[in-house]
């Protein structure tokens, strides 16, 4: 995205617990659920088991696979992107995200 000149970075980040690949296959809006989040540059979560919900929701549902990244980021490959996903019981690490925003496999 691009604001005042500069390129600004979707943050996308679940304060609660992300249900399981199972619901999503239930739901009939369930695939454009998940491809809603993935606009997102990040996408972060509490705790692990959420995270791994997404990762394999994504995987099962959208046929996505995931890479670990530099600095113990999830990166999850949609199209010619790379999504962050954290975990992170308080809030966002951003000086984590904002490196691995810099790395060229996102960059792309």
């Amino acid at each position: 995205l691009q604001h005042g000149g500069r390129q600004t970075h979707m943050v996308f980040f679940l304060h609660i617990p992300f249900p399981t690949s199972q619901i999503f296959r239930e739901l009939e809006c369930g695939e454009s659920i998940l491809e809603g989040m993935l606009h997102a540059d990040v996408v972060g979560f509490h705790a692990f088991d959420h995270g791994r919900h997404f990762l394999n929701a994504t995987k099962r549902i959208l046929g996505l696979s995931h890479e670990s990244l530099v600095g113990g980021l999830i990166g999850v490959r949609h199209g010619k992107r790379v999504i962050l996903v954290t975990m992170s019981n308080v809030s966002i690490e951003t000086n984590l995200v904002d490196a691995a925003l810099q790395q060229p496999v996102v960059q792309s």
